[in-house]
């Protein structure tokens, strides 16, 4: 779970990135579909994750 969590804040982490560099100038290809397919992986990946470690309970609350 808190792989999947890690792993959710890094494409959240990617998707910000992209929007920071489209909007200041530099070009990407299809910058709109990276953000948003980033974007919602990210959801899911944290979602999953938060169920996982809650069915499992191992664990620790930040």
């Amino acid at each position: 779970g808190l792989l999947l969590r890690y792993m959710g804040f890094m494409m959240f982490f990617i998707s910000d990135s992209v929007l920071v560099m489209h909007h200041t100038g530099y070009r990407l290809p299809w910058p709109e579909m990276v953000v948003l397919a980033t974007y919602y992986t990210a959801q899911y990946l944290i979602l999953y994750g938060n169920i996982h470690t809650g069915l499992h309970g191992k664990a620790k609350l930040i």
